[in-house]
């Protein structure tokens, strides 16, 4: 099986995103490449600078538009998006991704 990258969608205070990133950190199935927040100010930006992992800010009117979010995904060959306590939600173009 081909390990999958992985993108968390968090806002917040980022345990979830925490706990997610570290056990995949020596998973042979995934691992977090990338943290996306829609907070320029929220804590888990910090967790993820610590964890050694790429963040990008992306504002809830860019979430909406796919030109913005979908090469992002791209660039990291995300495979895989998770919701870690991220209120806004994920728009119709992204399901069929």
């Amino acid at each position: 099986m081909q390990s999958v990258n992985i993108a968390v969608f968090a806002s917040g205070s980022g345990s979830n995103f925490e706990n997610l990133a570290r056990y995949f950190s020596d998973n042979e199935h995934g691992r977090v490449v990338l943290l996306v927040c829609n907070k320029p100010d929220a804590p888990v930006l910090e967790r993820a600078r610590s964890l050694g992992i790429d963040s990008a800010v992306v504002t809830k009117a860019e979430l909406q538009e796919p030109e913005r979010v979908m090469p992002l995904l791209r660039r990291y060959g995300v495979g895989f998006v998770v919701l870690a306590g991220f209120l806004p939600l994920i728009p119709d173009y992204m399901s069929v991704w």
